[in-house]
């Protein structure tokens, strides 16, 4: 599976992006990746979640995954994000803060 993830907006403005093969990560780091996007139902979300009001500072994510030869991509904020969805974008969120600092 390869994801694609990036985080732009809040308060100053920062930009995380990473692209993760899970086929290189540790073995239960990719399980538990495929989990949260199970969890999710990633594939089963529409291209764009939107949240009636926006509020400053907050955070828009892009979140591309391919598997098995299947590409789906959502856009969204951070207070459109289902709960469902908030471990995943978390954890991806750590992994691009670790890729930066390397």
């Amino acid at each position: 599976m390869n994801v694609e993830f990036e985080r732009s907006g809040g308060l100053m403005g920062l930009r995380l992006h990473v692209i993760i093969d899970t086929g290189t990560l540790p073995e239960h780091e990719a399980l538990a990746l495929h989990d949260m996007v199970e969890t999710a139902r990633f594939f089963d979300l529409p291209e764009t979640l939107d949240t009636p009001a926006a509020y400053p500072d907050q955070f828009t994510y892009r979140l591309t995954i391919d598997t098995e030869g299947y590409t789906h991509t959502v856009s969204m904020t951070d207070t459109a994000a289902p709960p469902e969805l908030q471990p995943l974008l978390r954890q991806l969120t750590r992994m691009a803060r670790s890729a930066r600092d390397t």
